[in-house]
């Protein structure tokens, strides 16, 4: 068999799921995880995780962006193959064309 097949509404499902990981880990920031200086004993210390977590905010906003990217993707192709399988269902109605095998 050649082809494929595209289940369109699981590409809307992970669509919404992206989009929503993206809207969950936007809520979340990183660089706030370090906290007051005095909690580490020495300021070396509390500068090493504030400039970690601020990298690793860095990290995670690009991945943010390309998630965002993603989920705008998959609904893209969601609706163009939903509005193809709807012109077919369209043009086979209008010629009258009857499904089920007639032999």
């Amino acid at each position: 068999m050649t082809g494929f097949t595209v289940h369109v509404d699981e590409l809307r499902a992970a669509a919404r799921g992206v989009g929503q990981t993206v809207r969950d880990m936007g809520s979340c920031k990183i660089e706030d995880i370090a906290g007051e200086e005095g909690q580490y004993g020495h300021a070396d210390v509390h500068q090493g995780l504030e400039h970690f977590c601020a990298r690793w905010q860095e990290g995670v906003e690009i991945l943010l962006e390309d998630g965002a990217v993603i989920a705008e993707a998959l609904t893209t192709a969601a609706s163009q193959y939903g509005a193809a399988d709807q012109t077919s269902t369209d043009t086979i109605n209008a010629a009258g064309v009857v499904g089920g095998d007639e032999s």
